[in-house]
């Protein structure tokens, strides 16, 4: 399958190294038709990503991903619209970023604890943007800058659990996937559950635990599957079309890219979807 459209990747708005507009050009150098910005919790990067996109002319529509939580597994649920109610996504973007911040402050706290670091979380939450989304992954960057070691050296303070300064996500405020699926459609999209093939890599019993997810979310009203993905196994995108199939849900696809600092491995358009699949996407979203 040749992957013309790369619906899943991100700017520095949210925890990618480039800016809206460099992913844009990146898609274009890539021969990419089409490409979807999908930050963490946050629309800021939409305006300039689109701009940049109607100039180098190539296909998007607005994207977001969402942190969700089932069966006390954290997971990732893609938003699509031609045209999402940004009124009623608000509330919950505003509320996103007081989350991200405290839970930057309790890693800092832990930082300055260990005398490993001591970071001023609020300057840094100035620099990014009083309305960004203030991620460990500009944590980690901070880390590497201010006390020269590597990216992959900070991360590892920080970003796992049984990490010297892990903090979880605060489960009581993190929205049930239910709740993410809901906002998603009062929101005028249609909701993807992003690699699911993540979970059984992550997780005890992890084939059966993502399985038992997949048909959870279907009964939640789940739109569609994130089939393609570059941490998917060929078997798994099979089993995966299999169940879209089954089920009649929307098919998508990306490479979940980040950046060449963030995610070497993963380049843009290294997963994605063909024309037909991507006008069965198109199809599927609401007017």
């Amino acid at each position: 399958m040749r992957n013309f459209y790369d619906l899943h990747t991100h700017s520095f708005y949210s925890d990618g190294d480039c800016s809206p507009v460099i992913v844009a050009k990146i898609a274009k150098k890539n021969n990419l038709r089409g490409v979807v910005l999908t930050d963490h919790d946050t629309i800021l990067g939409w305006q300039d990503f689109f701009q940049t996109a109607q100039v180098l002319n190539f296909f998007t529509v607005q994207g977001i991903e969402i942190t969700s939580q089932l069966f006390g597994v954290d997971l990732h649920i893609l938003g699509y619209s031609q045209n999402f109610n940004v009124a009623m996504l608000s509330p919950f973007l505003k509320e996103a970023r007081c989350i991200a911040f405290q839970r930057a402050q309790a890693i800092a706290r832990k930082l300055k604890e260990k005398n490993i670091a001591d970071l001023d979380i609020e300057t840094l939450q100035r620099k990014k943007g009083n309305n960004a989304i203030l991620r460990k992954y500009d944590i980690v960057k901070t880390i590497a800058f201010n006390y020269v070691i590597s990216i992959e050296q900070a991360g590892k303070l920080i970003n796992n659990p049984g990490d010297i300064a892990y903090v979880p996500h605060n489960k009581k405020k993190v929205l049930s996937a239910k709740a993410v699926i809901d906002l998603i459609h009062k929101a005028n999209g249609i909701a993807v559950l992003a690699h699911p093939g993540e979970i059984a890599q992550k997780e005890q019993n992890g084939e059966k635990k993502m399985l038992d997810i997949i048909d959870e979310m279907i009964q939640l009203g789940i739109d569609g599957l994130e089939v393609f993905s570059s941490f998917h196994s060929k078997k798994q995108e099979k089993e995966f079309l299999k169940i879209t199939k089954k089920f009649k849900l929307v098919k998508t696809g990306g490479s979940d890219f980040h950046g060449a600092i963030h995610a070497p491995k993963i380049t843009l358009g290294a997963s994605g979807i063909d024309e037909v699949v991507w006008q069965e996407f198109l199809f599927k979203l609401p007017k």
